[in-house]
């Protein structure tokens, strides 16, 4: 999901599993942007996810 999603959108995640047992099946960010930038991320991820337009 992580490589398809920065591939497709360059929005990049990082796999739960890879903070511990108990992130796997998640994904995590870093909200390390401007609230413009973090916007666009989300709709380009709304997107990829068939949500948005």
């Amino acid at each position: 999901f992580c490589t398809q999603l920065v591939e497709q959108t360059g929005v990049a995640a990082s796999p739960g599993a890879g903070f511990g047992k108990a992130g796997e099946g998640y994904v995590r960010f870093a909200l390390v942007h401007e609230p413009p930038v973090l916007e666009e991320a989300v709709a380009r991820m709304a997107k990829f996810l068939g949500r948005g337009s």
